[in-house]
């Protein structure tokens, strides 16, 4: 990343995010050293917020928290846009949960899943977390950060029966859409504040806005059960887009975006947490090349109406040589063991992908 890529001309500091000065990396305790200076692409104001990067881990972090993070999302931030799907549950005459029930059946057999895919079509992503995690309609599942609440209103429609939500920003639109819903409940907190324990827990893109992420993080382990999953999807601050792009990178989204992990600091804290690196699925797409303000130099304007088309081409490269921008993280709670000695792992289990050890893969 050059200098000429974190100048600007007219700018000034936020006097907003001056509260709180961390001594090193937020993620693993490391010294840290500038990295880059950035602008809030979103707003038309010229104020700037210094991130710095973690020499031990590599992590980016955003220097100074802010006071009162709220401020910084405002009324037009995207999951306060988004609107809700309709409340009828599974769709006209139940389709949406006879499609969830084949999808989940056929994706777990090799042979059936060309099918499972043309069934599910662009919604197939989603039921691979389920599939990769040996998650079953009835299974207990919590969503951290869950924005909107539209991703669990949808899994509820597909006819998955126990659900939890929570947001410290939930809506009151959300908490009056499920008020009295069997089998779906949303609570305004963090993970620190919720108790419980889940087959899945799932964080989605809201790990990167955590204030304090070390805390955050051993609060979401502590909610998986034994033999349960954390499911930790968020961008990462290494691949050929944040190479790119630096301080124009899409995905930097200053100042919302306090950190933004690497793949080696997600291990350490699944490590210290007790939990195990099943699987790194790259997830990228082609808005880490059409989101960024220097797309012009991925080459993308010359294609005209083909610019999307050709998009999409190089984020599934990407993806294949494990250099996206985001990346979903299958995180395992070993079973405990048995009184008798004998592992619950070791009894018949219900079917699920191999997970002899840590692997890395990527959508195609």
């Amino acid at each position: 990343m050059t200098s000429e890529q974190n100048r600007h001309p007219i700018a000034t500091r936020d006097a907003r995010f001056e509260a709180v000065e961390p001594p090193g990396c937020r993620l693993c305790g490391g010294e840290v050293a500038f990295a880059l200076r950035a602008r809030d692409r979103t707003r038309s104001n010229t104020a700037l917020h210094d991130y710095v990067a973690c020499v031990a881990c590599g992590s980016l972090q955003l220097e100074r928290l802010p006071a009162d993070p709220e401020r910084a999302y405002g009324p037009t931030y995207y999951t306060r846009q988004q609107r809700l799907p309709a409340t009828r549950v599974g769709g006209w005459l139940g389709w949406r949960r006879v499609r969830a029930r084949f999808v989940l059946w056929a994706a777990r057999r090799p042979s059936l899943r060309p099918f499972a895919r043309a069934v599910a079509g662009r919604r197939y992503g989603r039921f691979e977390w389920f599939v990769q995690t040996a998650t079953r309609l009835d299974d207990p599942i919590l969503d951290v950060g869950c924005g909107s609440g539209r991703l669990l209103l949808r899994m509820a429609g597909d006819g998955f029966r126990c659900l939890v939500g929570i947001d410290p920003a939930l809506s009151e639109e959300t908490l009056a859409r499920v008020a009295g819903r069997p089998g779906l409940r949303f609570e305004r907190a963090g993970p620190e504040g919720h108790a419980g324990t889940y087959h899945l827990v799932m964080a989605h893109h809201s790990f990167e806005h955590m204030l304090a992420p070390q805390r955050a993080f051993a609060a979401m382990a502590a909610r998986v059960a034994p033999g349960g999953w954390l499911l930790l999807r968020v961008p990462l601050a290494e691949g050929e887009a944040f190479e790119r792009d630096g301080a124009e990178w899409a995905q930097l989204d200053a100042p919302r975006h306090l950190q933004i992990p690497t793949r080696r600091a997600v291990e350490r804290l699944a490590r210290e947490q007790g939990l195990v690196v099943a699987r790194i699925v790259d997830d990228s797409g082609p808005f880490q090349l059409l989101g960024s303000g220097r797309a012009r130099h991925a080459g993308l304007a010359a294609w005209g109406p083909l610019r999307a088309l050709v998009a999409r081409w190089r984020a599934r490269a990407l993806r294949r040589a494990a250099r996206g921008d985001q990346a979903a993280f299958y995180l395992r709670r070993p079973e405990a063991p048995r009184s008798d000695g004998v592992q619950r792992g070791d009894a018949p289990q219900r079917p699920g992908p191999p997970h002899a050890g840590p692997t890395r893969a990527r959508l195609t």
